[in-house]
């Protein structure tokens, strides 16, 4: 008898197999209506018209793609498109890394062209080499903390794909069975 976790996972497999191959019935006759379009825009507004629909429609694939991709790496809950975005914006900690970085490459400039000495530039410079070194730490500690998800989360699928492996082969193994007997 299955766990009532397993009788899940294998319900929201079915349910993702159906969405895809819903969504996969579609494909010919979209390209079919936008093939249309394209030979309705070029032929009425001409040829750069043309090219800027297709210049959309590629982008629009493009982050069609990027969205499903993240949703599958976040399949448990949906994600909506604020959250999607929030994934590639810089952290707080990375923009202030940023900023004390690009303030000490100010402060080299300054020693060159001779705004400041160069006493001035190494207290100064000791200071935000030290602010940067501890910015960095916070950075590695989080993304340390990151990656041992990231790994629990692969070590997670593997596992489930290895038990759909093991039961297409059960259930494989058992209808060959069931052809041995009724032959």
């Amino acid at each position: 008898m299955s766990s009532p976790e397993e009788t899940r996972n294998e319900e929201t497999s079915e349910v993702e197999e159906n969405e895809e191959h819903s969504s996969i019935q579609w494909i010919p006759l979209t390209s079919a209506l936008l093939l249309a379009l394209a030979f309705l825009i070029q032929m009425q507004l001409g040829v750069p018209a043309l090219f800027l629909f297709l210049a959309a429609l590629a982008l629009s694939g493009v982050i069609l793609l990027m969205w499903r991709s993240l949703h599958e790496l976040n399949s448990e809950s949906s994600m909506d498109f604020e959250e999607a975005l929030s994934l590639a914006a810089p952290s707080a900690t990375e923009e202030q890394k940023r900023a004390t970085l690009r303030t000490l490459k100010d402060l080299e400039y300054e020693l060159y062209v001779g705004k400041i000495s160069r006493e001035d530039y190494d207290q100064v410079s000791t200071e935000i080499r030290q602010k940067a070194k501890e910015l960095i730490a916070m950075q590695d500690k989080a993304m340390s903390e990151l990656m041992e998800k990231a790994n629990k989360r692969l070590k997670e699928y593997e596992l489930l794909q290895e038990s759909k492996v093991s039961k297409n082969q059960n259930s494989s193994t058992k209808e060959a069975d069931n052809d041995e007997v009724s032959s």
